[in-house]
Formats: structure tokens, C-alpha cells, sequence
């Protein structure tokens, strides 16, 4: 790190968190007098934000930007340390109160806290009642929407501006803990199943306080009549067949989901989404392969409702699974569409990357090895999930150059045996990842073996063709059937 640059200090990085519009209403923010009395802050921040988004640029130094604000005096440390906090705390103030601003929730929320405060009783239960009423619409409830009725109900019952106590009628005091009983239900809903999804991805038994637990939340939601609330419903029903094989889950859970999302918020909609995808993928790469095109058409319905996206990006994982699947089952019309879009999703420095596996996961698919072994065999790519990608790729690629040409067959045998060295002292991966790899590369050797000798006797062929379908646990499981599939017909 560049001492003497500021691209690493907290107030530039700050900055980067804004968006385009927000910096030019971050500087109306600074020249208010309301927000900012540190005139000083104005030229720095009119200096600095020239260099966004990255600040990389050399100039932006220490002194230069010290020497912007202070013209006529000598770099001082301490000055320049209290400029650049002062600005840093600005901008979490703008941050924090823009937010505010967008969601509109929060702002009713913390104008009624306010009029409570401040002693506008009449204000205070006018607002509170209306935001119950918008709130009541809304329909199905989400987890926020029961804990906002529950502090409004149990705001406007012991406010001392209020007269709910004193009356007969309790009926906030009953929505409050009505609402209370239905957070609880649905948060812990949400927890037991982001714990019971951590034991089938990390392959842990299950626990007896999660049994326990389910036990009793199930109970709970058929107390409540959980038909009512399709939230609740659709957690219930994936803790309830969280003990099925994993192909029957899958089954069962798919069309729920289907026929309930639209009436799901949509933070519950992209939870249950990724559940319902990595149930798929798994399957996958357990080599159940009659799950792919599902799984394809899961990816484009991510892509679609951007249930896939960060901060307006997807991931390298999600580039490369949605691609890979895509080029296997041939789905060349959606490719062409895709990839010049899929390419601008990606964050910048993945995109050098994403293009030339692309390019060549496409070539191997239409059959243009020689084509795809170019593209990978020389090229360094930055990012490590490319790089395992690649490698898978271009063992690929080998073999089925080496069926058209047997010449390939020593360099088939020794990248495969280059690659599971790697593999072994990978520390990257986990152990159940490497171990996937490993045995596709054993398998691929085995194959490749067959194809080189003289005789090769069918029913060594079999044989391996009935251990392939007998692996839970490698990469790759559909294309090395299609490969056998090909070496019977050509027997």
C-alpha cells in the first residue's frame, strides 16, 4: 500500500460506496450549511471526486490534496488526518439519511417516533394508525412487516399521550403480540432453514435441537393457521421434507415455489430461489443428470428476476455454471443473446477472464477443439475460480482432440497427471470439491486408456460405465457419459 496515496484511505473508500447521481448530490450536501459547517471539506471533495470511481490516478497524493485545501502552509499530518475524517463522517450522514429518504417506510417510521417525542400526541396516533392500515394491505406479511406492527401497536399502547390502558377494549395490546407471535414464527422459520441448508451443503448430520426445534415451529404454524400466509406455508413446507432424498426435496419443493413466488416479498423470494438452485445444482454435480435443463431454466429465471445479482453484478460462479450449462445442452440461440450481456454483469476485473473460457467452452461444444485448446493452453487467468474451470475445460478439450487425432494421447496422460498433482495440494478448494475433480480426472484416464489400447474389450467399458453411474461425488459425471455413450456406438 502507497502511504503517500490516498486510493486506501477509509474516506476514499467512502466515496466508492456512492453512486453517479449521488456524487453530484453529495456535493449540494456539503455546500448546505445544515449538513456541513467545515467549509474546508468543499474544495477537497470538489478535488478528489474529479478521480472517481477508482481515485487511482497519481496525482491524488497526500500533499497534493492537502496542498488544495491549504495553498499557502507546509503539509501537517495532523490537519490532514482531521480533514479527511471530518469528511469521512459527512459521508456516512449523507449515507445513512439518503437512505432513509428512498424508503419510505423508514422515514414514516421515524417522523411518528418524533412527533412521539415531541410531545404531538395527535400526530403521533394519526400516523401510527395510518402506517398500520398501509401496512394491514400488504398482504402476505413479511418478517419486517410483524415486527413494524408489533412496535407501532406497543409505541401507540404505552405512549403517556395515549389512552389505551385505561379502556376496556385491548385490541393493540392483541396485535401487538399477535404480530410478536408471528415474528418469531417466521424469523425462526427462516433460521432452522438456513440451518438445515448448512447440513445438506456441508454434509453434517443433523442435529437433535434443530429436530427439536422444527417440531415445535411446525406445531406453532399449524396453531396459526399457516395456510393463511404463504410465507409461512412455504418455509413450513421446505422444513418439512428437509429429511427426503435429495431428488425427491427437489421434486417436491419445485413446483411450491413456482406457484407461490409472486406472493412472496421479495427478499423471501430470492432466499427460497437460492434454495430451490442449489438443490439443483447439487443434484448435478451428484451426476444427476435428467436435472440439467431444470437447472438451466432455474439460472435464466435468476438472470430474469435478478434473484443472481450483487450490488447490480452476478458472480464469476454464476457466469461460468449458467455458460457451462447452456454450451452442454446446446442452447446456442440464448448464448449468442447472453454472453454480450452476461459479460457487462460481471465485475470489471473478471470480464478479461469470463471472455476467453467463454469463447472457449463454446468451441468445445461445437466440436472446435484444436480452437478452444489455443484459447486456454498459454492464456493466465487472474481469477482462481476461472482457473479451476479452465483446467476441467482443457482436459475436455484434450480428449476429444485425442479421439479425432490419437497423436494427443501423451499430452492428454500428462496434463491429467499435471492437474491432479495440482489438485492434491490444492488449499483452495475443500476437500469433497477436490476429491470431485480427482476422480473425473481418474475416470477421464481410464477412458482415454481404453480408446489408446489395441483390443479394447467392451466389457471393460461396461465396467466403468456401471462405476461412473455408481459416483455420488465427481465433476463432470454427464459429459464422461456422453463420451462412453459415443465410444459404444463407435464399438
Amino acid at each position: 500500500m502507497n502511504k503517500k496515496h490516498l486510493s486506501d484511505s477509509v474516506a476514499i473508500q467512502l466515496l466508492q460506496l456512492l453512486r453517479r447521481q449521488e456524487i453530484k448530490e453529495f456535493s449540494k450536501w456539503l455546500r448546505s450549511p445544515w449538513c456541513n459547517s467545515n467549509k474546508r471539506l468543499v474544495p477537497l471533495y470538489d478535488f478528489v471526486k474529479k478521480f472517481y470511481p477508482d481515485f487511482s490516478s497519481s496525482v491524488l497524493t497526500r500533499k497534493r490534496v492537502f496542498g488544495v485545501v491549504y495553498p499557502s502552509k507546509a503539509f501537517n499530518e495532523k490537519m490532514y488526518r482531521n480533514l479527511l475524517s471530518e469528511l469521512s463522517t459527512q459521508i456516512r450522514q449523507f449515507l445513512v439519511l439518503s437512505g432513509v429518504r428512498e424508503e419510505r417506510r423508514d422515514f414514516q417510521r421515524r417522523l411518528i417516533q418524533e412527533y412521539g417525542l415531541r410531545g404531538k400526541s395527535r400526530w403521533f396516533t394519526r400516523d401510527s394508525h395510518a402506517l398500520l392500515a398501509q401496512i394491514d394491505i400488504n398482504k402476505p406479511w413479511s418478517w419486517q412487516d410483524t415486527l413494524d406492527i408489533f412496535l407501532l401497536n406497543e409505541q401507540l399502547y404505552f405512549s403517556p399521550d395515549t389512552t389505551y390502558r385505561q379502556q376496556k377494549e385491548d385490541f393493540l395490546l392483541q396485535s401487538a403480540t399477535e404480530a410478536l407471535d408471528e415474528f418469531y414464527l417466521l424469523g425462526s422459520l427462516k433460521m432452522l432453514n438456513e440451518q438445515a441448508e448448512r447440513q445438506h451443503k456441508f454434509s453434517r448430520p443433523g442435529e437433535g435441537s434443530i429436530e427439536e426445534k422444527a417440531s415445535s415451529l411446525l406445531g406453532m404454524a399449524y396453531a396459526t393457521q399457516r395456510s393463511e400466509n404463504p410465507i409461512i406455508d412455504i418455509y413450513c413446507h421446505r422444513l418439512e421434507n428437509r429429511h427426503l432424498s435429495p431428488r425427491d426435496r427437489f421434486d417436491a419443493f419445485e413446483p411450491v415455489f413456482r406457484s407461490q413466488v409472486d406472493s412472496l416479498p421479495s427478499k423471501d423470494q430470492r432466499v427460497l430461489y437460492l434454495y430451490l438452485l442449489n438443490d439443483a445444482v447439487r443434484l448435478s454435480q451428484s451426476g444427476n443428470t435428467e436435472v440439467l435443463h431444470k437447472t438451466l431454466q432455474l439460472y435464466k429465471l435468476g438472470i430474469d428476476r435478478r434473484y443472481l445479482f450483487y450490488n447490480k453484478t452476478i458472480t464469476a460462479s454464476t457466469f461460468l455454471n449458467l455458460v457451462s450449462l447452456a454450451s452442454v445442452l446446446k442452447d446456442f440461440d440464448f448464448l449468442d443473446r447472453f454472453l454480450p450481456i452476461g459479460l457487462a454483469m460481471l465485475p470489471e476485473y473478471a470480464r478479461g477472464d469470463a471472455e476467453n473460457w467463454a469463447e472457449a467452452k463454446v468451441g468445445l461444444e461445437k466440436n472446435s477443439f484444436e480452437k478452444c485448446i489455443e484459447n486456454l493452453k498459454d492464456y493466465k487467468f487472474e481469477n482462481f475460480v476461472f482457473t479451476q474451470r479452465a483446467r476441467l475445460l482443457l482436459l475436455q478439450a484434450y480428449f476429444e482432440q485425442f479421439l479425432v487425432d490419437d497423436s494427443y494421447f501423451p499430452l492428454l496422460k500428462s496434463y491429467c497427471r499435471r492437474v491432479e498433482n495440482n489438485m492434491r495440494n490444492e488449499k483452495r478448494l475443500s476437500e469433497f470439491r477436490k476429491l470431485a475433480f480427482i476422480r473425473f480426472i481418474q475416470f477421464l484416464r481410464k477412458i482415454a486408456s481404453w480408446r489408446e489400447s489395441v483390443n479394447r474389450p467392451i466389457e471393460k467399458l461396461h465396467r466403468l460405465k456401471d462405476a461412473l453411474a455408481k459416483e455420488d461425488n465427481i465433476q463432470g459425471k454427464y459429459w464422461l457419459e456422453q463420451q462412453m455413450m459415443r465410444l459404444e456406438r463407435g464399438q
